[in-house]
C-alpha cells in the first residue's frame, strides 16, 4: 500500500494498492570521455579555434579542460593552460522510464569553444554518445516569477529537447588548491513528455593557480599509505587513494588510520595476461549479446584463469619488502585485510 498525492493538491492523500512488475536489462558500458566520444566533433572545434601556436594543435589544453569539467582538480599539477576554462554540465534522470543523461560543454581560451561531450542512456539501457549540445538559461523577467528556466537541445542517437526550471543554487568560490567558481543548481525538467530531476554544474578556472603536484616517472608495484603517490586515484584507485589522503590528514588530526600498502595499477597491468584479457572480452560480448554463450560459464572461466595465473615474482617481492618495512618481523605471522580499489569508483 502506498499513499497517492495529487500534484495540484498535496494536502489530499489516498491509500492505494500498487503492484510492481520489474523489467531489467544489462546496461551499456561505462562511459569513458576519452574513448566513447565524438572525435570528428573534437577535431572540428579545435580546428576552428585560434591556436596560440600556428601549427601545433592544443591537445594538452584539450585534455586539461576535460579534467576540469569532470571536477578532478585534486590531482592536477599547476597548469597555465587551464586558466580561463569554463564548463557547463547537466546530470538528469527521468524515474518513470530510466532515461538518464550526462551532458557537458567545455571551453578553453585559444583551444576550443563549447566542446560537447557526454552520453544518453535510454529506457532500454543502451548508451548513445553526445554529438552536439546547446544549453540556454533564462532569468525571470518579472518580479512575480522567482525561478530561472533552462532549455537544452542535444543530439545523442536522436534529437532531444529539454525544458525545465532551475530551483535552489549553491555557489562555491575557491582560492585554496585551485582558484575558481562552481555553481550547483537543482532542476526539474521534461524530455519527450517525461518528467525528471537533476543537477546543473557550471564552473570556471581563474588565475593564480597553486596546485600541490606529485611528481613521478615510474609507478612502483606497491606503495605505502604514507607515500604521497598513494593519494593518486590513477595509481591506487578510490579506496586506496582515500586511505593515502586520510593518512596525510591524520598527522595533524586526532584520528588513526591503519598502516598498510596499496598494490598499484602498475602491478595490475603487469599481472594481466593475454588469456585473462581474451576471457574478459568474451565475457563482455556474452553479457551484451554480441556473442552466444552461457554468462555463468563465462564468469567462471574468467575466475578460473585469474586464480590459476601466478603472481609475477617482482610483484610478490615488492609486497613482501613493503610489509616487512612497515611491520618488521610481525609481517611473518600477522593477518591482513585485503580490499579491492577500482580506479573508476570509490
Amino acid at each position: 500500500m502506498l499513499k497517492e498525492v495529487a500534484e495540484n493538491n498535496k494536502d489530499v492523500e489516498e491509500s492505494i494498492f500498487v503492484k510492481f512488475n520489474l523489467i531489467w536489462a544489462a546496461s551499456s558500458d561505462v562511459y569513458d570521455c576519452t574513448l566513447d566520444t565524438n572525435p570528428e566533433g573534437f577535431a572540428e572545434v579545435m580546428a576552428k579555434s585560434l591556436w596560440e601556436l600556428l601549427v601545433v594543435p592544443p591537445i594538452k589544453k584539450f585534455k586539461d579542460a576535460l579534467k576540469i569539467s569532470m571536477l578532478k582538480l585534486e590531482n592536477l599539477g599547476k597548469s597555465r593552460s587551464m586558466v580561463g576554462c569554463k564548463f557547463n554540465t547537466i546530470l538528469g534522470n527521468a524515474p518513470t522510464n530510466g532515461f538518464t543523461f550526462h551532458l557537458s560543454t567545455v571551453s578553453a581560451p585559444y583551444a576550443f569553444n563549447n566542446l560537447p561531450f557526454g552520453f544518453v542512456i535510454g529506457s532500454d539501457g543502451v548508451m548513445a554518445t553526445l554529438k552536439n549540445l546547446d544549453i540556454a538559461t533564462k532569468k525571470p523577467c518579472t518580479a512575480e516569477k522567482n525561478e530561472n528556466t533552462i532549455t537544452a537541445n542535444f543530439l545523442a542517437g536522436e534529437q532531444y529537447e529539454l525544458k525545465g526550471k532551475v530551483l535552489d543554487t549553491i555557489v562555491l568560490n575557491s582560492s585554496q588548491g585551485w582558484s575558481g567558481r562552481l555553481e550547483f543548481s537543482f532542476i526539474e525538467f521534461e524530455v519527450k513528455d517525461q518528467k525528471g530531476y537533476g543537477l546543473i554544474l557550471t564552473g570556471c578556472e581563474h588565475d593564480n593557480l597553486e596546485y600541490h603536484f606529485i611528481y613521478f616517472t615510474v609507478v612502483p608495484f606497491t606503495v605505502k599509505f604514507t607515500n604521497e603517490l598513494s593519494q593518486l586515484r590513477e595509481v591506487s584507485g578510490g579506496k586506496g587513494s582515500s586511505l593515502g589522503k586520510l593518512t596525510q590528514l591524520s598527522k595533524d588530526n586526532d584520528f588513526i588510520v591503519p598502516k598498510g600498502i596499496v598494490v598499484t595499477t602498475a602491478a595490475y597491468n603487469e599481472f594481466l595476461t593475454q588469456n585473462i584479457l581474451d576471457a574478459v572480452k568474451y565475457l563482455e560480448n556474452v553479457a551484451y549479446g554480441n556473442e552466444s554463450g552461457d554468462l555463468k560459464e563465462a564468469c567462471n572461466t574468467v575466475s578460473s584463469i585469474v586464480e590459476k595465473t601466478p603472481l609475477p615474482p617482482q610483484i610478490r617481492r615488492s609486497i613482501i619488502e613493503d610489509l616487512m618495512s612497515i611491520f618488521k618481523k610481525e609481517a611473518n605471522f600477522a593477518k591482513f585485510a585485503v580490499r579491492s580499489s577500482a580506479t573508476g569508483a570509490n
